[in-house]
């Protein structure tokens, strides 16, 4: 019975330090900032190491097939306005990785879904497009397809 006890609070502990290893929606480790569709200056480019020590394959809150390393926290919050305020963009808001790495990138949009990407942008670096985008938060992973970090570039723009 106790050995039966036993191995119930080590899967109990087990399935808490998986799902605490997820990605989650929060504070953003480098930096927050809002864009309003149409933004004048655009392409806005960001420095960021890709790259973390959450292995997007172990995480069971995401769809499965998702391969590559990022932090518990987004790397950036980016907050999308839209000119009617509420409705979609008249635009395709394209988030896209510039590095010499092997990169990924997450992002968990305004509808509260996932969105992953490996290798769409130029050589292995990700790249995700929101056609009529949606108006709110997108939470934003750039994160390394390999368990390594490397210096990386996040390019944000409605011109691509």
């Amino acid at each position: 019975m106790m050995k039966q006890f036993a191995i119930g609070i080590a899967a109990l502990f087990i399935a808490t330090a998986s799902a605490q290893a997820c990605p989650q929606v929060g504070q953003p480790t480098s930096k927050e900032f809002s864009i309003t569709e149409g933004f004048p200056v655009d392409p806005r480019r960001h420095g960021v190491t890709a790259g973390g020590n959450i292995d997007l394959k172990t995480c069971r809150d995401l769809p499965s097939g998702k391969t590559g390393w990022v932090t518990q926290r987004p790397d950036f919050v980016v907050n999308y306005k839209t000119k009617s305020g509420s409705g979609p963009s008249g635009y395709t808001l394209t988030f896209r990785i510039d590095a010499k790495a092997d990169t990924v990138l997450l992002i968990n949009g305004p509808n509260g879904k996932w969105q992953f990407n490996d290798d769409d942008g130029k050589g292995l670096n990700a790249k995700l497009s929101f056609k009529q985008a949606l108006p709110g938060r997108y939470d934003v992973w750039v994160g390394s397809y390999k368990n390594e970090l490397s210096k990386a570039t996040l390019v944000v723009t409605e011109l691509e």
